[in-house]
Order: C-alpha cells, then structure tokens, then sequence
C-alpha cells in the first residue's frame, strides 16, 4: 500500500501501514469482519485512512463469501 505521507488531519504525523486482524467494517450496507486489514493510521492523531486496493480486496472478500453461502443453502 502506498503509505508514509503526511497526515491530512493533523499535519504533524505520518500515516503508517498497520494491519488489523479481524477488523470490523460494512460492505454493501452490512457488518462485515476482515480477517487481516490494511489501513492506514496516523502515528500522531490515530487518524485512519483507506486504500482503494484494499477497499476493492474488501469487497471482493465479501462478495466471495456472500456467494459461498448461496451455493450451500
């Protein structure tokens, strides 16, 4: 991802790659949880920040799951 700029929110802090496990989110409008999520959070103001790619990984995720669920019903 491309990380390590400077914080829109604060302007004092860099924004790092940190990666959440079981990171609770919405896709579609419904709760869904990523095992292993890359955001981006500011080292100063705890800001975070997505990235499209991984935003569309998300989502490809969830899509994924969703039409497994309707194969075995």
């Amino acid at each position: 991802m491309k990380y390590g700029y400077e914080c829109q929110e604060c302007s004092g802090g860099t924004v790092k790659d940190v990666t959440k496990k079981n990171y609770e989110t919405v896709v579609s409008g419904q709760k869904f949880i990523v095992p292993a999520a890359r955001i981006g959070v500011c080292d100063t103001c705890s800001a975070v920040n997505y990235h499209g790619d991984e935003l569309r990984r998300w989502r490809n995720l969830f899509e994924s799951r969703r039409n497994k669920r309707k194969i075995e019903a």
